[in-house]
């Protein structure tokens, strides 16, 4: 097949596991590279390059990889994108802690750089992957892409550890129902909303989140905490405890919360479904394309199982061979 995959380096945890587990199932070579052009891999020799993609992976405000993709497309005519977010420029009014947001609304600067990455892509890319519908309308509608050259293949469901829910509860600290908050503290994710109406839920709120992923995201929990921790809300923050934990989390709590906005896709949400745990999302297109004919976790898991979603990503390098 003469195939490549290129994905960044552990330090984008999310799209390095996922790559990882594509590889294994695909068979074809994987090429990881780092948060710098001038570390990215010259994928010399290959047929078809598969590039897994977020518009800053290579740092520097995106500029780096608008330079790279026609530098990639000299390399391969059969060059293949799975874009892991699409944002949409449409915008509408959101609160939160108290202050009104526009939702996905950005300003002239990140409009103009996701117009000409996308019409970059759009132009250099043979076919391009998305993990719903939701973000093939949006390049369809908003950017102008041909319906024939994208593709919708799920996030694959991974196969993950197992654990005993009462040993990791009392390891933990934890007693009772445990509702679960974890990943980037964004406001994009909206976690305010359930530590706001923390007295309705019959439990405990646990919120894992990462204080080294930012300013922004620092200044956020402070603001949604300024009144001080709620007493049936308990935080870990992975920079500071149990960092050899994730799966964990899952395991020890009755359900998942995913107050996400619209047009934002969640690796979590597929980790949910890895470890069985139940969901709770917001009311968005993207979680209504998601959860439409499931009723439980397990049939999901199995239907999007990432070896069922490698033998589509098969097909896709297979396209007109």
């Amino acid at each position: 097949m003469n195939t490549v995959m290129l994905y960044p380096n552990e330090k984008e945890k999310a799209i390095y596991n996922y790559s990882k587990d594509l590889l294994k199932e695909t068979k074809v070579e994987g090429i990881t590279y780092k948060r710098s052009l001038f570390f990215f891999p010259i994928p010399f020799g290959y047929k078809k390059i598969h590039l897994q993609h977020e518009y800053n992976l290579l740092g520097g405000y995106g500029i780096p990889f608008l330079l790279l993709l026609p530098f990639m497309w000299l390399f391969s005519k059969k060059f293949i994108i799975t874009m892991h977010t699409v944002p949409t420029l449409k915008g509408e009014v959101y609160n939160f802690c108290g202050e009104t947001y526009r939702k996905n609304k950005f300003g002239f600067i990140r409009t103009t750089f996701y117009k000409i990455a996308n019409f970059i892509i759009k132009h250099t890319a043979k076919n391009i992957i998305v993990h719903s519908q939701v973000f093939k309308d949006i390049l369809i509608e908003e950017y102008g892409f041909k319906e024939e050259r994208i593709f919708v293949i799920r996030h694959g469901v991974k196969e993950v550890p197992k654990f005993d829910k009462e040993k990791i509860k009392k390891e933990l600290g934890l007693k009772g129902k445990v509702y679960l908050i974890i990943g980037t503290f964004h406001p994009d994710h909206q976690p305010h909303l359930a530590i706001e109406k923390v007295n309705e839920l019959d439990g405990t709120l646990l919120i894992v989140w990462n204080s080294n992923k930012g300013k922004r995201i620092v200044d956020y929990y402070n603001k949604c905490m300024k009144n001080g921790i709620p007493k049936n809300v308990k935080v870990i923050d992975l920079a500071k405890e149990h960092k050899d934990k994730w799966w964990e989390f899952f395991y020890a709590s009755e359900k998942v919360i995913l107050n996400y906005i619209d047009g934002i896709g969640s690796g979590v949400f597929q980790d949910a479904m890895a470890t069985r745990t139940p969901v709770i999302c917001s009311n968005t297109e993207y979680f209504r394309e998601m959860l439409k004919d499931f009723t439980n976790c397990d049939a999901y898991a199995k239907k999007y199982s990432v070896k069922n979603m490698a033998k589509k990503t098969l097909e896709v390098y297979n396209e007109n061979n």
